[in-house]
């Protein structure tokens, strides 16, 4: 499979001290590493935001999903986002790999 290109999540920086913590907290509880430590980044982050909106709104569902409208950048492990006008993230992208040498390289 030497030089195939492919797309997927980018691999979590674990020198983000706060993404190189929940690592070592998933390896301490479970034993190891995540196999996909993005995903586990993205759940963090998506209970943070919800639970920082919620501080606010309670179970107001429309003060909610205004508040994911309305909110500034969020600095979270996966990195910083907002979101648009139809509810999708902002500024999180995907990475392209490839095999070099038997590797796995990101390449963009």
């Amino acid at each position: 499979i030497e030089g195939i290109v492919w797309v997927d999540t980018p691999v979590l920086d674990e020198a983000n001290k706060a993404g190189g913590a929940l690592i070592l907290k998933h390896e301490e509880r479970y034993g190891a590493k995540p196999n996909f430590q993005f995903w586990l980044a993205a759940s963090y982050d998506r209970m943070m935001v919800t639970a920082q909106a919620m501080r606010t709104c309670s179970d107001n569902t429309t003060c909610l999903r205004d508040a994911f409208y309305t909110m500034g950048p969020y600095s979270g492990i996966t990195g910083t986002f907002t979101f648009d006008d139809h509810g999708d993230v902002v500024g999180l992208g995907h990475a392209v790999f490839t095999i070099q040498d038997g590797n796995t390289v990101r390449i963009g």
